[in-house]
């Protein structure tokens, strides 16, 4: 049996006499699908081989020994994988939730693998928390037995514009508006395109206001903000206080439009973290989708 492709290097050496170096050569043509090389070699092997070997053995040989190139390591690729597959087996086993934490930011802006692996840790029985202001971090954190989605998986929203985030969290505690949010956020990480891919994506829901809300007053902000803050240096102003009495009550909006369809809020969460969270009714509903 053929493990490794020093293997392969040895038979070409023992029963056609190829040198190493010459063995080599019909284990790189293998290696890098070089089907020309390959055609090749299988002439000189078997044209050599038949003072060893009957013709017919030969080309066994040969042809075991291209069926093996499909898929060999050379020993010592074989060995670290071997190692690194032991590990990685071990850590999302006994440490699931960090391991699965750890796989989803690292491949943080592919949608298609994050998608994937947040399924796959649904279906370990792993929640995934949704993006949140007042609760993510940069990258996918573990929270107890749950994984909190990172701010920077979301589009749009960028590493600056997260460090920009936490930074006011961490002064202020929480979030409350998102007048409070945006008068202590730097405008240059916070526009208009980052505001609305945070909203779409459900990330200001606990703020306590409908997404419908939310946008109905950003246009309205981001005026105010591009009028009182300049682009060059930033302070925190009081655009908060600028806004009518009956629209901030407890830093709440409370004027706007109604409800907005769950379908359009799942729309949404495709389009800025290419998935759809347990909050939309027929995510728990469709047929063989993992609970």
């Amino acid at each position: 049996m053929i493990l490794y492709q020093e293997q392969v290097m040895q038979i070409a050496n023992r029963l056609p006499g190829f040198s190493l170096g010459e063995a080599d050569i019909l284990r790189r043509a293998w290696a890098k699908k070089n089907h020309a090389e390959m055609a090749a070699q299988k002439e000189k092997f078997l044209a050599d081989a038949r003072r060893e070997s009957p013709a017919k053995k030969a080309e066994k040989i040969f042809d075991l020994m291209a069926e093996f190139a499909g898929y060999g390591f050379n020993k010592s690729h074989s060995c670290a994988y071997a190692l690194l597959a032991y590990q990685t087996a071990y850590l999302k086993t006994h440490y699931p939730v960090e391991f699965m934490a750890a796989l989803l930011t690292s491949e943080t802006g592919n949608t298609e693998k994050v998608v994937k692996y947040i399924n796959e840790s649904r279906g370990m029985g792993i929640t995934v928390l949704p993006p949140d202001v007042n609760s993510s971090d940069l990258d996918f954190t573990p929270v107890g037995e749950a994984i909190r989605f990172g701010l920077r998986a979301i589009k749009n929203v960028g590493e600056n514009t997260v460090k920009g985030i936490l930074e006011a969290r961490a002064e202020l505690g929480r979030f409350h508006s998102i007048y409070q949010f945006c008068d202590h956020i730097d405008p240059r990480l916070v526009n208009k395109r980052v505001l609305e891919s945070l909203i779409k994506s459900g990330a200001m829901d606990s703020i306590g206001v409908r997404r419908s809300q939310l946008f109905a007053v950003i246009d309205r902000l981001h005026g105010t903000r591009s009028a009182t803050q300049p682009r060059k240096s930033f302070r925190p102003t009081r655009t908060f206080l600028a806004v009518p009495p009956p629209l901030r009550a407890r830093g709440r909006i409370l004027a706007g439009p109604g409800r907005m369809a769950r379908t359009g809020n799942a729309r949404f969460g495709i389009s800025t973290v290419g998935f759809i969270f347990p909050d939309i009714p027929f995510l728990n509903t469709r047929p063989g989708w993992p609970s």
